[in-house]
């Protein structure tokens, strides 16, 4: 069971200056933001907490796994389905993922496990010569804010 826990912080004149999220493990900080961006941070929580209690992949992710997996064996990831960090880690391992999965051949099948207690969607992956498994998170704005994949 995962709760979401939001602090906010004020300043001396008693306005919202920063905010501690966290949803179960996963804790995020932040300064003021636009209200916008926060309602939809705010809403992110709110439904990766329900997705993790009734189990439910986010809406997109298969689709996001399957093109992360194209664009990497083609050597030519989308950068800008990442978060900026992600893209930056990416572009720092491309030369090792690249080759290693391009040999896996192409996805065969993926089946959906599970929402994990930090939000993550695990799928398991079958490809023409291989075999693993698969852990992506998305972000408030559908980016990839975190991917994992080993042997199964």
């Amino acid at each position: 069971n995962a709760d979401v826990v939001v602090n906010f912080d004020v300043d001396a004149k008693g306005n919202v200056a920063s905010v501690r999220h966290r949803l179960g493990g996963w804790e995020r900080n932040g300064q003021r933001v636009e209200d916008s961006r926060a309602q939809r941070v705010l809403a992110y929580a709110e439904d990766t907490a329900k997705r993790i209690k009734t189990q439910k992949p986010a809406a997109n992710s298969e689709a996001v796994i399957r093109k992360l997996f194209t664009s990497l064996a083609e050597g030519k990831p989308d950068y800008d389905s990442f978060t900026p960090q992600m893209a930056d880690l990416t572009r720092q391992q491309l030369s090792n993922l690249q080759p290693f999965v391009a040999s896996l051949g192409s996805m065969k099948a993926l089946r959906f496990k599970k929402v994990n207690e930090g939000g993550g969607d695990e799928f398991e992956a079958d490809f023409e010569k291989g075999a693993l498994n698969v852990m992506m998170s998305l972000d408030e704005d559908g980016r990839i804010a975190g991917a994992w994949f080993g042997p199964r």
